[in-house]
């Protein structure tokens, strides 16, 4: 009996279970005691519900100012239990105690102890904002859950390019930039710096040429997962919009007024949307309104060029600060327990990336990178930077390996590349 159970605990089935269940029952106790069941709709939640709703009834038009993959994807839980904010709550507990499951496969790439990789994943099983995050109708769960997909198959097309991982890479980059707007441009980041990386430095034109259909079959996948909402928008207004019609909002309400002390702290105001131009405007549609307001904030950066570089280099600040709400004038138990996790978590993280294997952290730190620079334009926030965090955990986690300190480091693996 004892050799059986053995057996079982040395496959990574058995880890893959046990970190689910764990956060599973994790999420379940925080959905319980914060009223996730009963709580109002509050917020953004609203607008990914009432989406959700929409496409259960059979409206498949309606708003393009929200992505629409969580709308999607919560439809069918209420086509089948009901039009109950409960039930999507539940269903994004399930997907924020699958991520972590994900998260000890991940490691499982750069480590060769499961059990070691079961500590890793445990961090994000615990973490507070994959908790807090897990019990709301919101696009942050789902994006941290394709961030991790997305970087386990590059890593599988890293070991075996085959049509299989290239196309489910795609799909989940799709799903990514249907999700959430900032990562359309994702995939063309990797692209462009992959054709860098070979051209300049390998001088290897052999190798882009011999692989040129996979990368067609790649950027094809992706397209191909774009165009339903592709087809919405050009139904809507007979523009071709790829991204949902909210980006011009942003970056009027982070740009328009760079003078205010909120934008200059890094935030945003809403003082802005109050200007003549918007109250009396005669535009008929949300695309065209939100092409007004783009045009509204560029026209406000080029005029107050010497006020943006304050705003900036505080977003950048904010995107990786501790706190929840950097914002909040208030200090509160939330920001006290973060600064007891992330303080530590971002040394062991910086250590990392400057102590591991660059074929290691490379496509990783890219991820992480493209969501901290595509927030510049914007307001930073830690809740920008968490669909990255499960990766900053990963990176700190092979840093703390790299330090040795509890005798693991002999189980982290330098993986190897075919890219040779």
């Amino acid at each position: 009996m004892l050799n059986k159970f053995e057996s079982v605990y040395k496959k990574p089935e058995y880890y893959f279970f046990l970190v689910f269940a764990l956060a599973l029952t994790v999420r379940i106790l925080f959905l319980v005691i914060f009223d996730g069941f009963t709580r109002e709709l509050d917020g953004d939640e609203g607008a990914y519900h009432t989406r959700a709703v929409e496409i259960s009834s059979g409206d498949f038009l309606g708003s393009s100012e929200r992505p629409p993959f969580l709308g999607v994807i919560i439809a069918p839980v209420y086509l089948i239990f009901g039009e109950e904010p409960a039930y999507a709550r539940f269903f994004m507990v399930l997907i924020s105690s699958l991520s972590a499951s994900f998260v000890f496969l991940l490691a499982n790439l750069f480590i060769n102890k499961y059990n070691i990789s079961f500590f890793c994943s445990l961090l994000w099983v615990f973490y507070p904002p994959s908790i807090w995050y897990s019990t709301w109708i919101l696009t942050e769960t789902v994006s941290a859950f394709l961030i991790i997909l997305i970087v386990i198959y590059m890593y599988k097309i890293i070991e075996n390019k085959s049509y299989v991982n290239v196309f489910a890479c795609a799909l989940f980059f799709g799903f990514l930039a249907l999700t959430r707007s900032l990562y359309l441009f994702l995939p063309i980041a990797f692209l462009m710096f992959w054709l860098a990386y070979f051209f300049l430095f390998k001088r290897q034109i052999s190798y882009i040429k011999n692989n040129s259909k996979l990368l067609f079959f790649g950027l094809l996948s992706f397209s191909i997962v774009l165009t339903p909402w592709v087809v919405h928008n050009l139904i809507l207004y007979d523009r071709f919009i790829p991204h949902s019609t909210q980006g011009g909002h942003l970056l009027l309400v982070s740009n328009g007024m760079l003078d205010n002390s909120d934008v200059k702290s890094g935030k945003y105001t809403k003082d802005i949307l109050k200007i003549p131009e918007l109250v009396n405007s005669d535009q008929v549609n949300a695309y065209e309104y939100d092409l007004l307001k783009r045009e509204i904030a560029l026209d406000s950066i080029k005029n107050n060029i010497t006020s943006l570089p304050e705003p900036v280099i505080n977003r950048f600040k904010n995107f990786w600060h501790f706190r929840p709400d950097p914002y909040d004038s208030l200090w509160t138990i939330n920001d006290s327990v973060m600064g007891l996790i992330w303080i530590p978590l971002f040394l062991f993280f910086i250590f990392g990336i400057f102590n591991l294997p660059i074929r290691v952290t490379l496509p990783v730190l890219l991820v992480i990178l493209y969501a901290c620079f595509m927030v510049i334009p914007f307001w930073g926030s830690p809740r920008f930077r968490f669909p990255v965090d499960s990766l900053i955990i990963l990176i700190a986690f092979l840093g703390s390996l790299k330090m040795d300190i509890f005798g693991w480091g002999s189980y982290m693996v330098v993986r190897s590349s075919n890219d040779e």
